[in-house]
């Protein structure tokens, strides 16, 4: 597997495609973090900032980025999360208060919150990327935080505008529900963004064997 620094290097291979590991939201969850969205956006426009938005259906808790990767990457991936979630037990998330993502210091997208049982998932993104390590992927270690990513800060443009709706957000909920499987995406970079391709889903409790 190419290392993710490599990744970028070159003219990348027609035969390749761009994957990930994430969680991914229930309808209601994802319905409810859209419209939420669509508030920020009316209110962001008042600030001068001009945040990159997210689509709604590539709305999810990234576990593990593994770039580049042919077939032979994909089935790799596939075996990580079958190791990842083969005894592992369904948890429950709460998705509530809007921060500046990794901090309000150095502020590069804006995020949803993840609470509630936020052991089980940083626990989910180690073991996860330790598989995917094992399994020749250049998965950096280190604390994983989750998060919800809403919207790219591509500069701190109209930042001060930004704090403060997002300062009238900081109790917002956007649901609780149920994680009981990781799913594998394939991205293709579009002129309106980046569009998202579930090429396997993986459930919890998937026994001993491969």
């Amino acid at each position: 597997m190419k290392p993710d620094s490599d990744s970028h290097a070159g003219k990348v291979a027609s035969d390749t495609s761009r994957i990930f590991i994430a969680i991914a939201l229930p309808e209601d969850v994802n319905a409810e973090v859209t419209r939420l969205q669509e508030r920020l956006k009316k209110g962001a426009i008042f600030t001068g900032a001009a945040p990159a938005w997210v689509r709604p259906e590539g709305v999810h808790i990234t576990l593990a980025f593994l770039g580049d990767q042919n077939q032979e990457g994909i089935d790799a991936a596939i075996k990580s999360m079958r190791s990842t979630c083969r005894r592992r037990v369904p948890f429950k998330l709460s998705i509530s208060g809007l921060c500046f993502f990794p901090s309000e210091k150095d502020p590069r997208t804006i995020a949803f919150q993840i609470k509630k049982d936020v052991d089980a998932v940083q626990d989910l993104g180690r073991n996860l990327s330790g598989f995917c390590r094992a399994n020749g992927f250049a998965v950096a270690s280190r604390d994983f935080n989750p998060h919800l990513t809403l919207a790219r800060l591509k500069s701190r443009k109209g930042f001060k505008g930004l704090r403060g709706l997002l300062e009238s957000h900081r109790r917002t909920q956007a649901g609780v529900f149920e994680v009981d499987s990781i799913t594998l995406y394939k991205s293709t970079l579009q002129s309106g963004g980046s569009v998202y391709e579930v090429l396997h889903v993986e459930k919890f409790g998937g026994g001993d064997s491969d």
